[in-house]
């Protein structure tokens, strides 16, 4: 300190402001990397998902809908289940559109999923409606039904469903429904420009 009561700088340091300036420099660089890595492994994330081929996620009005199984089964609390068994023209695109409680109004978990076939041109495809709670299974008034046991499971089948027009999102033309109860969850499978014997087998491939 000079007459005038200020700090000069004299050019030389002694070993512990040397280490405090070390440690110092050392806490500030370790707080910068670790900041670094926190934001760059969220953008790396992100990134992933992004590059992901052709992965999408669309919500509105409480529904999702996606092609990203992955990201989707996180948010529904049973497991998805799906055929195990396809006709071989059946192997198009496959979309999912889902309705969370906690996004809506509604208090259960709705799950479809839209098969298309590899031909764009023909009429045929595969809904089905997944929902974690027991629904009544009877048939609707002016259709055609039987009820079936398929791998010891009941099942309701339809056809004649102009009633249930708003229910579902393909053509109405050469349709059926199909509807059970397994392993606590309501299934619901439309079948356009399907006969039985398909149909059937593809239900039989669900309830294993």
């Amino acid at each position: 300190m000079n007459p005038s009561g200020q700090f000069l700088y004299t050019g030389l340091l002694n070993s512990r402001d040397i280490l405090m300036i070390f440690q110092n420099k050392c806490i500030c660089v370790a707080f910068i990397a670790m900041s670094l890595t926190v934001v760059f492994s969220g953008c790396r994330g992100d990134s992933a998902a992004k590059r992901e081929p052709n992965a999408y996620w669309y919500e509105n009005g409480g529904v999702i809908r996606t092609n990203d199984l992955p990201r989707l089964q996180r948010l529904v609390p049973f497991t998805i289940r799906f055929p195990e068994l396809l006709p071989e023209d059946i192997t198009g695109s496959r979309l999912f559109e889902a309705v969370i409680p906690d996004m809506t109004t509604v208090t259960n978990t709705e799950v479809r999923i839209y098969y298309r076939p590899s031909n764009q041109m023909s009429p045929r495809m595969l809904e089905i409606k997944e929902v974690n709670s027991r629904q009544i299974n009877l048939p609707a008034s002016g259709t055609k039904y039987t009820y079936l046991e398929i791998n010891g499971v009941t099942v309701l089948e339809q056809e004649n469903l102009t009633s249930f027009l708003a229910d579902r999102l393909a053509s109405m033309d050469n349709a059926l429904r199909y509807s059970w109860f397994y392993s606590d969850i309501s299934y619901i499978l439309y079948a356009t420009a399907f006969d039985r014997t398909e149909a059937r087998k593809v239900i039989a491939s669900m309830c294993r």
